[in-house]
């Protein structure tokens, strides 16, 4: 009898153990399936990705109506000119350089003054408005001219989400730039280099949407033109 107590007690324990392996081999995969394992998971991401730009993509196409881009056009117009600042600090505005350094930075910020460094953190939350409104202008600008001057199941349509990147190179510039005000009279070398290359991204960015906007122009006035003299 003991001996079978014994020797059921050893089995019990032996079975759990061999569940625990289990358990911890399914939220581990073994070595040898690892490589598949990751392959798999960024199938699934980059699918998800892709389905997610492209439902993003039609939407735009579908929002990109000729008195909605005017309005938008006509919101931008409005908002630039707005006297909201003295135009002096504006002119001293980083997100307004290329390619600044930590240091210009600093020395910069330190002129602003302390009344001056407020309102630029009021006007870097604005500009988020605008951010939206231009970004906005320049897909649905895209999208209309794309969707006269190339085939509809071309790759090329997809290009109307290209002035997304730099709208979100400019929202992470607005933030860098911010926390650097909010942070004076420290001076934080790390976020100032961040601030600096998303301000430098920001303006790298802004030759491809202007590229884009060239070249549906033109392919969509060559169209226009070639089916105005088939006509005649």
């Amino acid at each position: 009898m003991h001996t079978d107590g014994w020797y059921g007690s050893a089995r019990t324990a032996l079975s759990a153990m061999i569940n625990i392996v289990r358990f911890v081999g399914w939220l581990s995969p073994p070595a040898a399936n690892a490589n598949r394992w990751c392959r798999e998971a960024s199938f699934n991401f980059k699918y998800r990705r892709n389905v997610m730009l492209t439902k993003l993509s039609k939407w735009l196409h579908k929002m990109a109506k000729g008195w909605i881009i005017l309005l938008i056009i006509g919101l931008f117009v409005v908002l630039v000119n707005l006297p909201v600042a003295d135009p002096d600090l504006i002119s001293k505005s980083l997100d307004g350089q290329f390619g600044y350094s930590p240091e210009q930075a600093f020395s910069a910020i330190k002129t602003y003054g302390e009344a001056g460094r407020e309102q630029m953190v009021w006007i870097h939350f604005a500009d988020f408005i605008l951010i939206i409104v231009y970004t906005s202008m320049f897909c649905l600008a895209i999208s209309w001219l794309f969707q006269r001057s190339f085939d509809p199941e071309s790759k090329a349509q997809r290009m109307n989400l290209v002035p997304l990147l730099g709208g979100l190179f400019d929202v992470m510039e607005n933030i860098w730039i911010t926390i650097l005000l909010v942070a004076h009279p420290a001076e934080p070398k790390f976020v100032a280099w961040l601030a600096t290359i998303f301000t430098t991204g920001k303006y790298i960015l802004g030759i491809p949407i202007f590229l884009l906007l060239i070249i549906g122009i033109v392919r969509f006035l060559t169209i226009k033109l070639k089916r105005s003299n088939s006509e005649k």
